[in-house]
């Protein structure tokens, strides 16, 4: 809802009048009145800065969802609930991206077993892999964004320091030609720490400037949510005995909504630090400064054309095995008093 509502933004003034025109109930009691429709430049701003929050947001709640259906599978919203140390979930997600996701845990958490077979599912042994490898890729995508990115999503969502500003940058290359690097729309935020990764420097302070590329957040986001509904259908049915359905994703799929939407606008740069200078004493005398710029990282073997036509996206049933069968309770003990009826001693 939040994907498709913030694309609403993207639409004609006129096709948004009728909506901005109407009166907006919540509820009995509170009314929005009717309005103009927002300037063109302030939807777009709103868009680059709120699809920020969007796919930050649904990569740490994969993230988090992920391990609390491998560590909690008796109940993963306790686990989830539990999980109350940023630095301690930190950690687990920088090990994980450093070792490499579970591809068993991947296949049982997503598809509801470790092959075809055990799931149930009529996927072929290939397909199945490459979904595999595709929820693989996602997931340490969404961990660079959680363990990289948090800076950005920390000045965009808490503290509403980040700005929305247009730039260009150009360098010389080897042969005296100009390369692009950057024109566009870019988020400039300050932060104490070069690095989330870096250690305290006391005194330190940075300015990042980002490219801003809501296409790419927007697409990368919404993968996650197959992924999500996949893991929500495997779990109805594990505990509750629902049929449901899967996604079968191709690697491709989540290589052109990484990748497509850098290649398109054609910046490298996806970030520049610039270190401010201190005064270094009392005399008035400045230090040096540092200028660190990040590059987008694209696999040699990405190949914009190939990877759409390759990409691939579709629905699989996720039928009730016998395991997956509830007899229905009538006990009056459960968990948490919203548990459906007949389900209060479940798995």
């Amino acid at each position: 809802m939040r994907i498709e509502n913030l694309a609403l933004m993207a639409c004609k003034d006129e096709v948004l009048s009728p909506a901005y025109g109407s009166e907006r109930p919540i509820g009995d009691s509170l009314h929005y009145p009717a309005t103009s429709v927002p300037h063109p430049k302030q939807r777009h701003k709103y868009v680059r800065m709120e699809a920020v929050t969007i796919v930050h947001h649904a990569s740490e709640a994969l993230l988090r969802l992920f391990f609390a259906h491998v560590d909690y599978p008796e109940c993963p919203w306790l686990g989830m609930s539990t999980s109350s140390d940023p630095g301690s979930f930190k950690r687990k997600v920088v090990a994980a991206k450093k070792k490499g996701f579970d591809c068993e845990q991947i296949a049982a958490v997503f598809l509801g077993g470790s092959d075809p077979e055990d799931a149930g599912i009529k996927m072929g042994k290939g397909k199945f892999a490459e979904t595999v490898g595709a929820l693989d890729r996602l997931l340490i995508e969404c961990a660079h964004r959680f363990t990289g990115d948090s800076f950005l999503y920390n000045a965009v969502k808490h503290g509403m320091t980040a700005i929305d500003t247009d730039a260009k940058m150009k360098i010389d290359g080897a042969n005296g030609d100009e390369i692009k690097m950057l024109d566009g729309f870019v988020h400039g935020y300050l932060h104490k720490k070069r690095t989330p990764a870096a250690g305290n420097e006391d005194g330190q302070w940075f300015l990042s400037l980002a490219d801003s590329n809501p296409e790419r957040d927007l697409a990368v986001a919404t993968v996650i949510t197959y992924a999500l509904d996949s893991m929500w259908a495997v779990a109805r049915r594990h505990y509750m005995g629902v049929p449901g359905k899967v996604f079968c994703i191709s690697r491709a799929t989540v290589d052109v909504a990484i990748y497509a939407p850098i290649c398109q606008s054609e910046n490298a740069l996806h970030r520049m630090t610039h270190e401010l200078i201190k005064l270094k004493d009392d005399n008035g005398e400045v230090d040096g400064t540092e200028h660190r710029m990040s590059l987008y990282q694209i696999p040699p073997e990405f190949h914009l054309k190939n990877s759409v036509k390759r990409n691939q996206v579709r629905k699989v049933d996720l039928p009730v095995r016998p395991q997956d069968v509830v007899v229905p309770s009538s006990s009056l003990t459960s968990y948490l008093p919203i548990v459906p009826k007949g389900y209060q001693q479940g798995h």
